[in-house]
């Protein structure tokens, strides 16, 4: 916004932060046509760094799937997904309740200060340890 505008009134104002909204997430608005045809996706920006491009995120997205795929509590998750999804299905309100207490609950109890230093480095050390396949 320029100095030599007006002041905006509260349309201009909404329009102007729906815009860039739209722009944060990738879209573009257009002007003309009805109400549904108006955003179009924005074409990919070649200014982006590589740290942000898409191949990138690949990159990290599939190391994630790798690491997850061997994790274990991976088999616990899939276990309880169907329960919860039927849970939550039954009564939405009660698992997001619950989820908001027990990150309530984590962040009043912070239980990572509960690990001193030395045990975590003597946790990643067995992890590794045992990865490599050195005998114990």
């Amino acid at each position: 916004m320029t100095d030599n505008e007006g002041p905006l009134n509260a349309k201009m104002k909404l329009a102007l932060s729906r815009a860039e909204l739209l722009a944060a997430m990738g879209y573009k608005e257009v002007l003309e046509g009805p109400v549904q045809e108006r955003i179009e996706p924005l074409q990919p920006n070649p200014t982006v760094p590589d740290s942000v491009r898409p191949g990138s995120t690949r990159f990290a997205l599939t190391w994630l799937s790798k690491w997850w795929q061997r994790h274990p509590a991976r088999d616990v998750v899939e276990l309880a997904l169907p329960l919860v999804e039927h849970y939550g299905q039954a009564h939405p309100g009660r698992l997001v309740a619950y989820g908001a207490g027990a990150g309530a609950l984590l962040v009043l109890l912070k239980p990572w200060r509960l690990l001193s230093a030395m045990a975590i480095a003597g946790l990643l050390f067995k992890t590794l340890a045992s990865r490599s396949g050195s005998p114990r």
